[in-house]
C-alpha cells in the first residue's frame, strides 16, 4: 500500500472473531470513500478468541482482498487550497441545549518523515502551552463562565491540508475569539513563558505516554506515522528538540486574523448576539 500527503485513509479496529458478515459490509461500504483502509486486528486478553491473530488476518484477507489487484487510481483533491477561509463566519441552529464554537485555521502539512512529525509536535505543543487547562487563557474564560470542560484544542490533517481548531461550548463566542487573538499577539511579542512552556512540554509528553496505553491509540499512532512516513515511537526524543521560538512561530504564523473562521451552532429557536456569515 502507497499513500501520499493527499490520501484519505480510514482505520477500522478490532478482534474480528469472527469477521461477520457485518464487518464486511461495513468495510465494502467504505472502500468507495476513501483512499485506503486499514483492518487492525487487536489482541485481547479479556476476550477469548477462538483462532490465532494469524488465521483472523488470512480469513479477512479472503473475504475482503479481490482477486485481480489492479493498481487504485490516483486521488484527486483538486487545486491546492488557500490559505484564508473560503467563509469567515458561519452560524447555524441545529438541536443542542447550549451554544456551540469552533475556531479553526488553515496550515500547509509539512513533507513527509521526521520533518511532519516535528510540526505534529510543533503544534499539539504550542496549542497546550498557549490554551491547554493549566494556562491563563483557559482559567480565566473558565471562571468567567465562558469555557466549560469541553474545551479542547488539537491540530489535525486532511490529505493536501491540515488544520487548527479550538471549541467547546461557549455563551459568547466572540469574546473566547477575541481572547484567543490577544493570547496569540502576546506570545508573538514576548514569547512563551519559560516554565509554564515546560509544564505544557511535559504534559504533551505525558499524553503520548498515555496513548500506549490503549490499543486503538497504538493503532491509529501506527497508522498515522505510516501514512506520515515517520516512526511515532520517535515522538519522545523529538519532543526534547522543539524550542519556545518554534512553537511561537507556528502560532502567530497559523493563528493570523486573516487565517482564522469560526462556526457557531446555537440551539434551535435560541438567540444569540453572533452575527450572521461574513
Amino acid at each position: 500500500m502507497k499513500a501520499n500527503e493527499n490520501s484519505r485513509i480510514a482505520l477500522f479496529t478490532g478482534t474480528f472473531d469472527p469477521f461477520t458478515t457485518g464487518h464486511a459490509s461495513v468495510v465494502r461500504r467504505a472502500l468507495p470513500l476513501f483512499d485506503h483502509l486499514v483492518i487492525a486486528v487487536a489482541v485481547s486478553e479479556r476476550k477469548h478468541t477462538q483462532e490465532e491473530i494469524s488465521e483472523r488476518v488470512a480469513a479477512i484477507a479472503a473475504e475482503i482482498l479481490p482477486p485481480d489487484l489492479s493498481p487504485v487510481p490516483a486521488a484527486d483533491h483538486g487545486a491546492p487550497e488557500d490559505m484564508t477561509p473560503a467563509q469567515a463566519r458561519m452560524r447555524v441552529e441545529l438541536a443542542v441545549s447550549a451554544p456551540q464554537m469552533l475556531l479553526g485555521a488553515k496550515f500547509r502539512p509539512a513533507e513527509k518523515g521526521e520533518a511532519r512529525l516535528r510540526q505534529t509536535l510543533t503544534a499539539e505543543l504550542a496549542l497546550q502551552a498557549a490554551f491547554g487547562e493549566a494556562t491563563a487563557f483557559y482559567n480565566d474564560l473558565y471562571r468567567a463562565g465562558l469555557l466549560g470542560d469541553d474545551f479542547g484544542c488539537s491540530a489535525d490533517y486532511c490529505g493536501p491540508i491540515a488544520m487548527a481548531v479550538l471549541g467547546g461550548e461557549s455563551k459568547d463566542p466572540d469574546a473566547v475569539c477575541a481572547r484567543v487573538s490577544e493570547t496569540v499577539a502576546q506570545i508573538a511579542r514576548d514569547g512563551f513563558d519559560g516554565p509554564a512552556f515546560e509544564r505544557a512540554r511535559r504534559a504533551v509528553y505525558g499524553g503520548w505516554l498515555r496513548g500506549l496505553d490503549r490499543f486503538d491509540d497504538v493503532c491509529i499512532a501506527m497508522a498515522e506515522g505510516l501514512f506520515g512516513g515517520y516512526e511515532h515511537m520517535d515522538a519522545f526524543p523529538l519532543l526534547g528538540e522543539i524550542t519556545a521560538a518554534e512553537c511561537a512561530k507556528w502560532l502567530t504564523e497559523t493563528l493570523a486574523p486573516e487565517r482564522l473562521a469560526l462556526s457557531v451552532v446555537v440551539p434551535k429557536g435560541g438567540e444569540d448576539d453572533a452575527d450572521d456569515d461574513a
